[in-house]
């Protein structure tokens, strides 16, 4: 009865009968049994025979049966095979002879000849020996007869198969040198026979015929591999069998917080399968043919498409595919073998180690890592290679003396470990031995030169070795080649070995991606490998280390090592450089920076207005004023960022137009003038539009108007359309109409109304609604001379006749508060008023007296009828014709008494006398009167301030004689017609004229 477990440790569920030993079928007698042994799954019986002799029974697994049953049913049973020895004497005891020192439970997984189990009979006649012959010896017997032929091997193979056959081969071929020289030259010569020879080969095997015990596994066609390749596998992991799942190192404490590793499984066994792999390695390196050359090739230059991907074949074709999957397969068990003779010479290396060096220098995280690491894990994990780096970097790179020299163990790790540590860990271990060298100089004060010959040569395989330096020993080097004053040294050490660990920038790809999806944007098959973060992180903290050197904190920037690293072609060092420069409040230095990588950086995601400041200063910085200039506008328009207030857009725009001015001058070509023109119109709306928002803010419930106006830029329609027209805002409105040519003169005349009377009659009280003052006009005054002055010279928002002609109608208004029956003007209290509200405006001399003689000239010559009647306000505001002097006059009395008339007291013939011709005539030679006597003044103060710039004078000087013609005329035309005070006054004026020229 045989217990199957599915779990050692567990209580056993299920008994299966697997094998009833038979009685001896040779003899029908009884035994009679009077002592016996069960060793190592042998047993042994002493029968007596006679009264001189025994019979031992002895009976063992046959392993050749139990073979031949997985093979053709997949499932073993036991089966036995005996034999009957017979010995001289009583057999009084059996025992083993000595421990067992077979490593395996299993015969045929033997790997050591001379590990046979041997047994000791006492009889009466003395000690006989019995030695239980395995599998192996079976197999050395037959190939020590004589050459090898067929019969034999096919016994061999019938009875343990080709893989087992190569395997036993193999530990012969691969035994030590002792072993090799108690056997025959023929044993050698045969095992090799069978294992190349008899070893079979490749093939597909397809459609199998499917054995009951075998359901669930797969019945397509599938690669059979030769006993060489399947032989070599079972004896590789026969010796790694002990080792392969365990660790082999462990802590040990050495004093209080400080341990050190040591091997966990004895040194010797270490040894003895480093030896065994060794000898295993030079048989395959001495038979080429083990290993086809193509699958070397192959997998030397890490071809990804290999051989297997052509495992679909048909059956009846060459098995060429099957050769070279097979092949594959070899290399890869040879590579297996090498990393683990390596992996065993590394740790025969670290334990050679001074236990205090290990305990004071090793971190203990990697002390930890690498006693949990199994002995696969550290022949295979790149993860435990990485810690294991670890452990020799904090080694070599200790600054405590030791006797060991680093470079000993540099050439050791090289010799020994060839692809365990690479060529960059190597020059990594001898850049430290250089520097302690160089360290060593410079304590003794002696050979500069070779100091720095040598922190020449360790800046190269630092920076070679990349990531690998680590981050701790990275800042030890820092200091030492700061210790040296060798400040560049140090930042190129930094930055070389950033941008030496990543040579297909793979952090630069996971920069970018990550700013993606924090920027909110989906890529598609983006994946986010450690790698590649791990990469990132390394690098970042080499810059901080560099950008500290550059800037220290609290320190100034060293410009001789800023402009080293300017020069260091690195985009995302580059990136990292600017964002501390800017969270360093250091715009100004980033600004006037000339690198290949600013501008992209300016405008990268995540994008902000600091950026885009600097971008458009960076480009004025190195005239490139084009540029600047649009981004300027771009920022204005809100193209790039929405949230920036009304304010900020007209500095922009201000700005804008700068650069594009300077452009033109200094960049011909690159900026039409129509884009500055475009700007120009835009910063004049611009200006209105915050005008606006002034007025807007001194209002109630006008929040939601501000804040639209303070999103974004209107155009000229938009404004007018949605702010000044619905709201009457007066002044705006006519700037507008200035800016976009406005040509419609009944609106502009009827805005210049709406806007002279509401500030004229808002100075009046309700309790004195039409007791008008000079306050009245004072106000009056001020508004259109401060408009006019920005309006002239502009007919589309100051047309000089109109706004003339509502004041003279204005002044007369004054002089008739009530519309009286009145008829004539007494006397003009306000003469000059027209004219010096259009001086103050800035407009001309010659101008002012151009409109006023020509109201004058078209009054004084027509037929002497009233200029208005009762009819005339039967029109409408459409209706009005402004075309001549008399019909702007009508208009502005028909609109000046709609604004202060009552509907208590209607309109007549009588209040319209008051507005006859003869009044208004009077008024405009008033006004006449006081341009020319400041007219007089102008010119006499011009001709001592102009120091003989004739030019000026000219344009400014009083025409005397046209004057004094002028008055002459108009005193001829209105003689009898009017005032007598006005005559006297133009008959005074004209003898001051004479007097002056």
């Amino acid at each position: 009865m045989n217990r199957i477990y599915e779990n050692p440790n567990s209580t056993p569920e299920t008994l299966e009968l697997v094998h009833v030993r038979k009685a001896n079928i040779n003899n029908n007698e009884n035994l009679t049994i009077h002592t016996g042994l069960y060793f190592d799954y042998a047993t042994l019986l002493a029968n007596v025979k006679d009264d001189d002799c025994d019979e031992i029974l002895c009976s063992n697994i046959d392993n050749s049966a139990i073979q031949q049953s997985m093979f053709r049913h997949g499932k073993s049973n036991l089966t036995e095979c005996s034999s009957v020895v017979k010995i001289e004497g009583k057999t009084w005891a059996i025992s083993p002879i000595g421990e067992r020192k077979a490593e395996y439970d299993y015969d045929l997984c033997t790997i050591d000849y001379s590990s046979r189990s041997k047994i000791a009979l006492l009889t009466n006649t003395g000690i006989n020996i019995l030695a239980k012959q395995s599998p192996l010896d079976m197999i050395l017997w037959l190939v020590s007869k004589g050459p090898i032929i067929d019969i034999e091997a096919n016994l061999i193979i019938e009875g343990y198969g080709r893989s087992e056959m190569c395997s036993m081969c193999l530990t012969i071929l691969s035994s030590d040198d002792t072993t090799q020289r108690s056997l025959s030259v023929n044993a050698i010569k045969n095992c090799t026979t069978l294992f190349f020879e008899y070893g079979g080969v490749p093939y597909i095997r397809a459609n199998v015929a499917m054995a009951s015990q075998l359901v669930g596994k797969s019945s397509e066609p599938q690669i059979v591999f030769s006993g060489r390749h399947d032989g070599l596998y079972l004896f590789i992991s026969r010796i790694l069998i002990g080792i392969w799942e365990t660790p082999v190192l462990k802590l040990v404490n050495l004093k209080e917080n400080q341990t050190y590793l040591t091997f966990s499984h004895s040194p010797e066994s270490l040894l003895t399968i480093q030896s065994r792999l060794i000898r295993l390695q030079t048989f395959i390196n001495r038979n080429q043919r083990f290993i086809p050359q193509s699958a070397q090739d192959s997998f030397s230059i890490g071809s990804e498409s290999l051989i297997s991907d052509s495992f679909n074949m048909v059956m009846g074709k060459n098995n060429e595919a099957c050769w070279k999957l097979e092949a594959d397969s070899l290399f890869g068990a040879y590579s297996l073998i090498q990393q683990v003779i390596e992996t065993i010479s590394f740790l025969k290396i670290i334990m050679g180690i001074n236990v205090n060096l290990m305990a004071s220098e090793v971190d203990n995280s990697i002390k930890s890592e690498l006693c949990k690491a199994s002995f696969s894990d550290i022949s295979t994990s790149q993860h435990i290679r990485k810690i294991c780096r670890d452990l020799v970097i904090s080694v070599v790179g200790s600054r405590i003396s030791h006797s060991e020299s680093v470079e000993s163990i540099s050439e050791a790790l090289g010799s020994k470990c060839g692809s365990f540590f690479n060529g960059k860990d190597i020059k990594l271990y001898r850049a430290f031995e250089y520097l302690r060298i160089a360290q060593k100089l410079f304590d003794s004060n002696s050979d500069f030169d070779q100091q720095q010959s040598l922190l020449q040569e360790c800046l190269e395989m630092f920076t070679e070795s990349g990531i690998l330096i680590g981050e701790k020993k990275l800042k030890q080097c820092v200091s030492v080649f700061m210790s040296f004053n060798w400040s560049v040294g140090a930042l190129m050490l930094c930055l070389g070995c950033a941008k030496n660990s990543d040579p297909n920038d793979l952090a630069f790809d996971y920069y970018n991606n990550t700013i993606l999806l924090d920027s909110g944007i989906q890529k598609q098959g983006l994946k986010l490998e450690d790698s590649a973060k791990s990469l990132y992180e390394w690098r970042l903290f080499c810059y901080k280390l560099a950008l500290l050197l550059i800037k220290p904190e609290n320190g100034e920037i060293n410009n001789k090592l800023f402009q080293v690293a300017l020069n260091f072609n690195d985009i995302l060092f580059h990136i990292n450089l600017y964002d501390y420069l800017l969270s360093s409040k250091a715009e100004s230095i980033l600004s006037q920076v000339q690198t290949p990588f600013l501008i992209d950086y300016l405008k990268s995601n995540p994008v902000s207005l600091e950026k885009y400041d600097l971008l458009w200063r960076h480009y004025a910085y190195f005239s490139n004023f084009s540029q600047a200039s649009i981004i300027l506008h771009e920022l204005a328009l809100g193209t790039v960022f929405k949230e920036i207030t009304l304010t900020k857009r007209m500095e922009y725009l201000s700005l804008a137009i700068s650069n594009a001015k300077s452009s033109l001058h200094y960049e011909k070509d690159k900026l039409p003038v129509s884009f500055l023109n475009q700007m120009t119109d835009q910063l004049k709306t611009a200006q209105i539009q915050m005008e606006i928002v002034i007025v807007l803010s001194s209002r109630p419930d006008q929040d939601a108007s501000l804040n639209l106006l303070n999103s974004r830029l209107f155009n000229v329609t938009e404004l007018y359309d949605q702010f000044a027209q619905p709201l009457n805002l007066y002044e705006q409105i006519l700037l507008l109409y200035r800016l976009s040519n406005f040509t419609d003169r009944v609106q502009i005349f009827a805005i210049w109304n709406h806007l002279i009377y509401k500030t004229f009659l808002g100075k009046i009280s309700e309790d004195s609604q039409f007791d008008y003052s000079n306050d009245n006009l004072i106000a009056v005054s001020s508004k259109i001379s401060s408009l006019g002055s920005r309006l002239h010279p502009s007919d589309s928002a100051f047309p000089l006749d109109l706004v003339s002609g509502i004041l003279i109608i204005l002044t007369l208004k004054v002089q008739n508060p009530t519309n009286s029956d009145e008829e004539d003007l007494k006397f003009a209290t306000n003469s000059g008023f027209v004219t010096q509200v259009l001086l103050d405006s800035n407009v001309q001399c010659v101008v002012i007296n151009d409109i006023i003689c020509s109201y004058l000239n078209f009054l004084l010559s027509g037929s002497g009828k009233d200029i208005i009647s009762p009819k005339d306000f039967k029109s409408s505001d459409s209706d009005l014709l402004l075309n001549s002097p008399l019909e702007i006059l009508k208009s502005c009395i028909i609109l000046s008494l709609g604004a202060s008339s009552s509907e208590d007291r209607p309109l007549d013939d009588n209040c319209l006398k008051f507005y006859s011709r003869k009044n208004i005539v009077s008024v405009l030679l008033m006004e006449l009167l006081y341009l020319y006597r400041k007219w007089i003044s102008f010119s006499s103060s011009e001709m001592i301030y102009t120091e003989g710039d004739p030019s000026f004078y000219e344009d400014n000087a009083f025409p005397a004689i046209s004057v004094t013609s002028a008055l002459s005329k108009y005193v001829l035309m209105t003689n009898g017609f009017i005032n007598g005070q006005v005559t006297v006054q133009i008959q005074q004026l004209q003898n001051e004229i004479h007097s002056l020229y």
